[in-house]
């Protein structure tokens, strides 16, 4: 978490628009931390850990990671990881057309 943090968080922004894709990079990485440490199907010392190291560092996060955290010590559910769609039984629709050979 340590070295996610050095290259992420933790640098220097550059100016301009390389800046607003850092942070933009920065803020899904910390989501996915938060995620990470909120999934109930991990290692119980997995969210320790990183919950450990976030409120260790909090003051040398930005402000909008430190509110996410502390809207995560609130209600952890709410960063819970989007479950993953289920593919419906069957063929695609439209399949058919893409199976059929091709006419030269």
């Amino acid at each position: 978490i340590a070295a996610v943090a050095a290259k992420t968080w933790f640098a220097p922004a550059p100016a301009g628009l390389a800046g607003e894709v850092k942070e933009a990079a920065d803020l899904a990485v910390f989501r996915r931390l938060l995620a990470l440490a909120a999934d109930t199907k991990g290692a119980p010392v997995t969210s320790a850990t990183t919950l450990g190291f976030l409120h260790t560092h909090r003051s040398r996060l930005p402000l909008y990671a430190q509110g996410l955290l502390e809207r995560f010590d609130k209600d952890p559910k709410e960063f819970l990881p989007t479950p993953e769609a289920l593919i419906p039984p069957g063929q695609p629709i439209g399949e058919d057309d893409c199976a059929a050979p091709a006419l030269n």
